[in-house]
């Protein structure tokens, strides 16, 4: 990654970008862990918060250090119910394969960029059923984790358009 995009924002700028995508999550963990759900969907609906970083991640990647999200993805699991570690281990593993990718991602047509989302979200759900059927511990169907992938694809535009509106830079203000 070369230097001058990783420093790309002041400190501040990326704080405040971090601190963002944390309460943004968190809101959501809370909204969809909450009783009834937030996507009552047959099979599962979309990881809203794995959609949340792949947006973030195109858009702003120095504001998304790996602690942040492979903390963020583990406290998913573990409020989800599901086995801690292998999912957040692939979701932090497809938001680390965007950030070399993330600025020649942003010159791309709008399409690539869903096309990429996709890609990674439908490779990540079967992955993580494989992962889990080598520790031996029930899961289910790879068909319910492609439809969650799936889902998690189709809810990516407008979580990508709300990132984009909550990531625009100001005018006026000078990057150093």
């Amino acid at each position: 990654m070369p230097a001058d995009f990783a420093t790309s924002a002041p400190l501040a700028s990326r704080f405040r970008g971090a601190a963002l995508f944390g309460a943004l999550f968190l809101a959501i963990l809370a909204l969809e862990s909450a009783p009834g759900r937030l996507w009552p969907l047959p099979g599962g609906g979309p990881d809203t918060g794995f959609a949340l970083a792949l947006a973030w991640m195109m858009r702003r990647p120095d504001q998304l250090p790996s602690w942040l999200l492979g903390s963020l993805f583990l406290l998913a699991d573990l409020v989800h119910g599901v086995p801690p570690g292998p999912g957040a281990a692939l979701a932090l593993a497809a938001c680390e394969f965007l950030r070399p990718r993330a600025k020649a991602l942003s010159a791309l047509p709008f399409w690539a960029r869903w096309l990429t989302v996709t890609a990674l979200a439908l490779a990540r759900y079967p992955a993580e059923a494989f992962v889990l059927a080598l520790l031996l511990v029930p899961h289910p169907s790879v068909s319910t984790y492609l439809v969650s992938g799936l889902f998690t694809a189709l809810l990516w535009p407008p979580v990508a358009g709300l990132v984009h509106l909550f990531t625009q830079r100001r005018p006026g203000r000078q990057r150093s």
